[in-house]
């Protein structure tokens, strides 16, 4: 698939979006997280908190990835975690 070019405004726009998006995205999964560790303690999941700690370390380190610029990280922000976020916020 040829890579569609952008302007430099255009360009910027994209990249804040991404952090947004990506900011969202981690806020969920910290939001789960905190859900997860306000039950009492024989009630939580841990196998849940264990795997929403180790989604929010992917996030932290795909989050450093984007502010580096990497592209391959930013189209994945838009393609899987904005739809992701999108649903969270519709209840879906």
């Amino acid at each position: 698939m040829e890579k569609k070019e952008y302007s430099e405004t255009q360009r910027l726009a994209r990249n804040d979006t991404a952090i947004e998006i990506m900011a969202a995205r981690m806020g969920i999964c910290n939001t789960r997280i905190m859900n997860e560790e306000d039950k009492p303690e024989g009630e939580r999941d841990e196998k849940l908190l264990e795997r929403l700690n180790k989604e929010l370390h992917i996030l932290a380190k795909e989050r450093e990835r984007l502010y580096k610029g990497d592209e391959e990280i930013r189209d994945k922000i838009y393609d899987i975690y904005a739809k992701e976020v999108k649903d969270y916020y519709l209840g879906k």
